[in-house]
């Protein structure tokens, strides 16, 4: 087992859950917890309500005698570095393992699946040319406790995130987040460094998620922007972001912060706003994803892409419950069908009111018309399902 991080001084024995949690209130309606300070008493009552429920356990009052007495977060230091000599070739090599009964390979104590492993490899190649990143990888794979199940999705899952109860990292690498506050972009490669630091400091990171801090909405989420985030940005030369909202963009590239899909108008980025209409004819569906089939039209070859199998059934007068056999059908007699992209990622519905993501995936190669370039999802980064960028 490696130790990523210092270990966090306990706390004395009179700090118990209910002294952490006293507080006073200044006359600008600010809340002290000494050194914390929670900009209202909403801010206060919720984390007083998330402290509570962990129940004063030792890690949570090291933790929280830290923050309150120093004002400082805990395990926001870099990453201890790896042994001398490590490479991340050698910590990448499979030694000729084959994949197991549910299809991973191991390094270490991480799992990697074997449909995966080849972008896994790449992208932890980019993230070690940081020598953070190389330490993240080293103390990863020397981790105890479950293994780290490492996911690294081409397109059909865009939520980037840690999930600490399954210790299961999630990165998309077609994808980066723009900042909602100062418009910087963190690249897949970062991403993926937040989400690594997720998983080093995972004790205690319910203490931590359970501190409300303004536009990073949690300490836990400061701790690894102004962190191994933070730190990656600045070694790449990019500005740095200062919040955890912001908005999924597509991009070509693991250290790419230019959208892969916009149009250059007077020499700064346009998005298209007017929702474009295309109609091909609905090929096979799999996995809960059909292809979808655009033929030529004058200005961009024939090309496929591939839509939610129940979405797509709505779109044409169908609903969830009947998408597969519906959809297989019109595979069938090769039927044709029309949908409507909305620049902000929807797709929109020609007989009903409901709205909902669109995930269209294009071929690697092909030029979409200009409209079709601006499809994104722009869904504001959620805030609840594990720790995500």
């Amino acid at each position: 087992m490696s130790e990523p991080y210092a270990k966090t001084p306990p706390a004395p024995k009179d700090f118990t859950l209910d002294k952490a949690l006293q507080h006073t209130v200044s006359t600008d309606g600010h809340y002290h917890c000494g050194k914390l300070d929670f900009q209202n008493r909403a801010d206060y009552l919720s984390f007083e309500t998330a402290q509570r429920a962990i129940g004063g356990k030792p890690e949570q009052l090291a933790i929280l005698h830290a923050v309150e007495t120093t004002g400082k977060i805990p395990r926001q230091e870099a990453t201890a570095p790896a042994p001398a000599g490590t490479t991340v070739e050698g910590m990448l090599d499979l030694k000729g393992q084959k994949a197991d009964a549910q299809g991973f390979y191991h390094l270490g104590n991480m799992q990697v699946k074997q449909t995966e492993y080849e972008r896994f490899a790449d992208l932890q190649r980019e993230a070690c040319k940081d020598p953070e990143g190389l330490a993240q990888l080293y103390h990863m794979q020397n981790s105890s406790g479950k293994p780290l199940t490492y996911r690294v999705h081409h397109g059909e899952d865009r939520n980037d995130r840690y999930e600490p109860g399954s210790n299961t990292i999630h990165v998309d690498d077609t994808t980066a987040v723009r900042d909602a506050f100062n418009g910087t972009t963190v690249p897949v490669v970062t991403a993926a460094m937040h989400e690594q630091g997720h998983m080093l400091g995972r004790e205690g990171i319910s203490t931590l998620q359970g501190i409300p801090a303004g536009n990073y909405e949690n300490m836990e989420e400061q701790r690894v922007i102004e962190g191994p985030e933070a730190r990656d940005m600045a070694l790449r030369h990019h500005p740095a972001r200062h919040s955890h909202y912001g908005s999924v963009v597509n991009v070509h590239g693991l250290d790419s912060r230019k959208p892969a899909l916009t149009v250059e108008e007077n020499g700064r980025e346009k998005i298209e706003s007017a929702p474009l209409k295309l109609t091909g004819t609905v090929g096979e569906s799999k996995d809960g994803w059909t292809k979808f089939n655009v033929p030529a039209d004058g200005k961009t070859p024939a090309h496929e892409i591939k839509l939610k199998t129940e979405e797509l059934s709505l779109a044409m007068g169908g609903t969830q419950a009947q998408a597969k056999p519906v959809l297989a059908d019109a595979h069938k007699h090769n039927d044709t069908a029309t949908v409507e992209l909305t620049a902000d990622g929807r797709m929109l519905y020609q007989n009903t009111a409901q709205q909902t993501r669109l995930h269209a995936h294009p071929v690697p190669g092909v030029e979409y018309p200009a409209a079709m370039t601006a499809v994104r999802d722009t869904a504001r980064v959620p805030a609840a399902a594990g720790m995500d960028r």
